[in-house]
């Protein structure tokens, strides 16, 4: 098929299937990143076919082919999770934008989901009190996380730069939490945490100074 060809030039690696029963035999054995549909198909139509991909992996993208008079079906298409639907006629060149941008919007939602999970996996890591401390600085105010930082270590007075202390995320936290628990076990001077100092891993005034 013509369509076929022209998204074998652009690189792509299209399976064909000439029924919606086919498309899910196909989705059975093979692995997919995106499905194009047509709305009208003998037997099986679009949205019964985005309905019965949607329960195979709810995640995958579909795009619908629509002809003119079936819109409002296009749009129920994208209310049961297509990601697109294009109207045809329609140029190769618009068909062609609407699945890279669908692959590229997909390709960030599982970069996103890997980052979230090894961020998780981290956290899992944590001991006890690098714990205690990452849940005080990630759901803490500033001046509060500070102080629940020195309540921590009996004894310790502070000398805070008013400057000092920025709301820092999870991943920032997670980059330096140990060097914070390191520090608040050393006796004396604690030194300046997040002084920003060549490859120290805290932002620059995540803690001031704490004297014992």
């Amino acid at each position: 098929p013509i369509l076929a060809a022209v998204m074998e030039e652009e690189g792509f690696d299209p399976l064909m299937a000439n029924s919606g029963e086919e498309a899910l035999a196909i989705l059975k054995h093979s692995d997919v990143d995106l499905v194009l549909t047509d709305m009208k198909m003998p037997s099986m139509d679009g949205i019964e076919l985005l309905e019965n991909v949607k329960k195979k992996d709810p995640e995958l993208p579909v795009i619908m082919m629509t002809a003119h008079g079936t819109v409002e079906k296009a749009v129920e298409a994208m209310q049961k999770g297509a990601v697109d639907f294009i109207q045809k006629p329609f140029r190769d060149q618009d068909l062609l934008d609407r699945i890279r941008e669908a692959l590229k919007t997909d390709r960030e939602r599982r970069e996103e989901q890997q980052h979230h999970a090894e961020v998780e996996e981290r956290i899992a890591r944590l001991t006890n009190r690098e714990r205690e401390v990452f849940d005080l600085v990630v759901t803490g105010k500033p001046n509060n996380w500070r102080r629940g930082l020195l309540d921590l270590v009996p004894g310790v007075s502070e000398a805070l730069d008013p400057a000092a202390a920025p709301r820092i995320g999870r991943v920032e936290l997670l980059g330096c939490v140990g060097e914070i628990v390191g520090q608040l076990e050393v006796p004396g001077v604690l030194g300046h945490i997040g002084a920003g100092a060549e490859g120290d891993r805290c932002p620059p005034g995540l803690l001031s100074h704490l004297v014992r």
